[in-house]
This record gives structure tokens, C-alpha cells and sequence, in this order.
């Protein structure tokens, strides 16, 4: 299983920790912060964590969201939509082993 999160706050965090220990051990995590400083606090776990403000494509993300076979979709629209697929649907749509979004 790979998990990608877009909005990895408080309530993705918990729900990645839980997959993780629950679902299996082996599942590849990753998901997006506004911050550098909340990306560099995420290093030290098995998250893998992608700076994305939804302003703009995440520079590195496409790799992890590519090979996702999960997404969860945990940050709100704005006035222009989903930044989430506003900036990253050509990522979603070559997911190729994507279960559910």
C-alpha cells in the first residue's frame, strides 16, 4: 500500500501513524505541509513529506503521488477549487495503481 496525503495535519498524521502500525508496517506514507519547518520536523519519521502551499505544483511530489494506490484529500478548496487538482491531476491521472482517492 502507498499513502499520499494531501494536508498532512493533524488529523492525516494520525490517520497515516494508524495505517502504518495497524494496516501494515511495510506501507509506503507520503504527504504534503505548508512549511518547511513542519517538512523538516516530519524527516525524522517514515513519512515522507512534500513542501505544497497550493499556490503552485509541488516541485516533489509527482513521484511519491504517481506510484500512490491511496490518496486522502485533507486540505480545504479556495476561491479557484481544489489546489490539490488544480495542480496535480495529470499525477493523479497517471496513478496507476490508484484504489481510491
Amino acid at each position: 500500500m502507498n499513502l499520499f496525503f494531501f494536508g498532512m495535519g493533524y488529523s492525516s498524521l494520525a490517520a497515516a501513524r494508524e495505517a502504518h502500525r495497524l494496516i501494515d508496517p511495510a506501507t509506503t506514507i507520503a504527504g504534503t505541509t505548508r512549511s518547511a519547518d513542519n517538512a523538516d520536523l516530519l524527516a525524522d519519521s517514515a513519512i515522507r513529506a512534500h513542501l505544497f502551499d497550493g499556490r503552485g505544483p509541488g516541485p516533489t511530489l509527482a513521484p511519491d503521488l504517481r506510484a500512490a494506490t491511496h490518496v486522502v484529500l485533507s486540505i480545504p478548496p479556495d476561491a479557484n477549487g481544489d489546489p490539490a487538482l488544480n495542480w496535480h491531476k495529470a499525477d493523479l491521472d497517471a496513478a496507476e495503481n490508484l484504489e481510491w482517492l
